[in-house]
């Protein structure tokens, strides 16, 4: 008796030991464990994930309809109704691998939008009125340029009869529409005018690409999982007085395991040609499974004030 009772006693401090032992090291366990599988190379568990995404992605539109087109010709002030969300699903698909000797990958974003009826509030060929940005665009640039250019431009515009307001549609304004006024600047100055078309997401509804992205896999260093190293060979982006420009953080689709809440989450905006910064807001469920919830801070959206001066140009 006195044995079996040695021997439970035994059994009893060892998964005392054992329990305890496991509860401390749990956490260095668990990201242990995760990191190993948040590695970007073939055949690791998150890659084909990351490679073709398959969670929906949906990108909204919305766009301001000039009511009072007369009334802002005689100088008054415009009257605007906002349209939308005029929504597209954004399918990814990341081509041309190229795995690098220091543990980054290489690779070129292809994408296309398909249009979501059920989530929009109305078809792609709903019209607005809106200004007219390339007759604006070329008419600011004119004020550049010497007094004989600037006259035979503004004849040209005038002859045309380009007005300051015209009505478009949905689909033609976000990807496109052929602009007789840029076909036309096109032929004198090809170097300046690249497109005979004007859109906001100028031909990137189809087999469309936002350049050359080179991100870190998480191999040697869990915590730069997916973070950019280059955009398009850029570490720093010229558009922008320093220090803004730096090319920072992921594409906002995955990131390296969060161990402290209080850091916030940069994403790399292709379309904006920025970073920004995500904080923590508070925690959520989606179902039963609890989540962290980051949204973009106010400040980020400051008129030129603090961090976001550099992005004002010369003003």
């Amino acid at each position: 008796m006195a044995r079996s009772v040695r021997c439970a006693a035994a059994v009893g401090v060892t998964c005392l030991v054992l329990g305890t032992l496991g509860l401390c090291l749990y956490n260095t366990l668990l990201y242990t464990f995760v990191t190993k599988m948040m590695v970007l190379q073939e055949g690791s568990f998150i890659f084909s994930f990351w490679k073709d995404i398959p969670i929906p992605i949906y990108m909204q539109f919305y766009l301001f309809d000039i009511l009072n087109v007369e009334e802002v010709l005689k100088g008054g002030k415009p009257a605007v109704e906002q349209r939308g969300p005029y929504t597209y699903r954004e399918l990814r698909n990341k081509t041309q691998l190229q795995f690098n000797d220091d543990d980054t990958v290489s690779y070129v974003n292809m994408k296309r939008y398909e249009f979501v009826p059920h989530m929009s509030v109305g078809r792609e060929n709903d019209t607005i009125t809106t200004l007219n940005i390339p007759a604006m665009t070329i008419s600011w640039w004119l004020k550049t340029q010497r007094a004989v250019i600037r006259d035979a431009a503004a004849l040209g515009l005038l002859l045309a009869g380009e007005p300051l307001f015209f009505r478009r549609s949905v689909s033609g304004l976000i990807w496109g529409y052929p602009e007789p006024l840029l076909a036309a600047a096109q032929r004198f100055a090809p170097a300046l005018v690249r497109d005979d078309k004007f859109g906001l997401f100028l031909n990137q509804k189809t087999n469309s690409t936002d350049g050359v992205y080179t991100v870190f896999t998480g191999l040697t260093d869990p915590e730069k999982f997916a973070y950019i190293y280059q955009w398009n060979g850029m570490t720093h982006l010229p558009y922008w007085k320093r220090p803004c420009g730096r090319v920072n953080g992921t594409e906002g689709i995955m990131f390296p395991p969060i161990e402290d809440i209080d850091k916030p989450l940069y994403i790399f905006v292709s379309d904006l040609c920025r970073s920004a910064y995500l904080t923590y807001e508070g925690p959520r469920y989606v179902g039963a499974v609890p989540v962290y919830r980051y949204i973009l801070p106010r400040e980020e959206l400051r008129n030129g004030r603090g961090d976001t001066a550099c992005y004002c140009g010369d003003t």
